[in-house]
């Protein structure tokens, strides 16, 4: 498991990326200007897979 910040969309608004473990779901919380966040995921697959 792991958490990144930083800005991600280069428009001066902290993001936040959390990575899990295989199987489950990356996580990208791309900051709005309103306040809010944009959740962007995706699937971790299994070496092989």
């Amino acid at each position: 498991m792991g958490l990144a910040v930083g800005d991600y969309l280069n428009n001066g608004l902290v993001d936040i990326y959390t990575t899990t473990f295989s199987g489950d779901y990356n996580t990208l919380f791309r900051k709005e200007g309103d306040g809010n966040h944009d959740r962007t995921e995706q699937r971790n697959h299994p070496k092989g897979g």
